[in-house]
């Protein structure tokens, strides 16, 4: 039997599955962009990261959901689904339309927590980033949060990451409005910065359901000579 220092440091040393919900489906959007810069980095996290598909998934449509039989549910979504219940953690692109999350991600959401074989995101660790004028997205991010508590999404904290990002920065845009490209390097190793602490809190949320399974699992060892002292006066 694996003992708790092995099962633990297995977890501490493998490479973590992410997924990503980027809320645009602009090619050039900021989201897209900072999603490709996580791309690029997530293999020196020990990542790999991926882009969910989101810009074919029909309207959320209790209709079409099926509540007995989720294999009945459009294709699109159940790749959805099968993609997050996969992941280890989830990171969200939050754009803000309006002064909370687009359209195009509250919809992805909806098809991903209903269905017959019950809410894909459940307990998973997740992370947030946005871009945008004003509050850089912040807005999103809390109402975001609102929806993450029903999810049962666990979202890291801190650092946060809120980038303003029509304000000139080091004499130059924060992103090439060209292609959506994050272009400033400061901001770039800010990203990277939480992307390695989403790592760790990531780690610690694997971490403790393995030690308190391990932990019971030596209560009851220790417990049973007691109950069969007990049980022989």
């Amino acid at each position: 039997m694996t003992s708790l220092p092995e099962a633990l440091a297995k977890i501490a040393t493998r490479t973590l599955r992410v997924v990503g919900l980027n809320g645009s489906l602009r090619a050039a959007s900021f989201h897209s962009g900072l999603f490709r810069q996580l791309e690029a980095i997530a293999p020196g996290h020990q990542m790999e990261f991926e882009v969910l598909s989101l810009g074919d998934l029909p309207l959320f449509n209790l209709d079409a959901c099926n509540d007995k039989d989720e294999s009945k549910d459009p294709e699109s979504v159940q790749t959805l689904r099968n993609k997050i219940r996969e992941a280890d953690a989830v990171i969200f692109a939050c754009t803000e339309f309006n002064y909370s999350i687009s359209g195009v991600l509250k919809n992805a959401i909806d098809w991903g927590s209903r269905s017959a074989n019950g809410n894909a995101f459940d307990g998973k660790p997740a992370m947030l980033l946005s871009a945008g004028g004003g509050a850089g997205g912040g807005r999103a991010q809390y109402h975001l949060r609102q929806i993450a508590v029903f999810l049962n999404l666990h979202v890291m904290n801190k650092p946060e990451l809120q980038i303003k990002a029509f304000e000139p920065k080091d004499g130059g845009s924060v992103f090439d409005y060209g292609d959506g490209s994050l272009r400033n390097e400061e901001i770039k190793q800010r990203v990277d910065t939480q992307l390695e602490a989403f790592r760790v809190y990531t780690l610690h949320r694997l971490v403790g359901p393995t030690a308190t399974r391990e932990a019971r699992r030596l209560h009851k060892r220790q417990a049973a000579p007691l109950l069969i002292a007990t049980d022989s006066h």
